[in-house]
């Protein structure tokens, strides 16, 4: 279980990249399945970013998130 001061904070840098995503013009947010994730920028991929929202359970599930962003 997360602590809540680690839950806080990785919502806070959620919001930050998303609010950093809607005031670009070819930027992007999407939010499902444990993930967020927020594009701003295709030629600069450091703005780029994507979180997982929940806790995951294992390795597998790792790698189930990390093949979904990717798709």
């Amino acid at each position: 279980m997360l602590k809540p001061e680690t839950f806080c904070s990785n919502q806070q840098f959620i919001n930050a990249w998303n609010y950093f995503a809607s005031a670009c013009p070819q930027g992007g947010i999407v939010e499902a399945d444990k993930l967020a994730i927020a594009w701003n920028d295709p030629g600069n991929v450091f703005f780029n970013t994507i979180f997982l929202t929940q806790p995951i359970q294992d390795k597998a599930e790792l790698e189930a998130k990390i093949k979904m962003a990717c798709d």
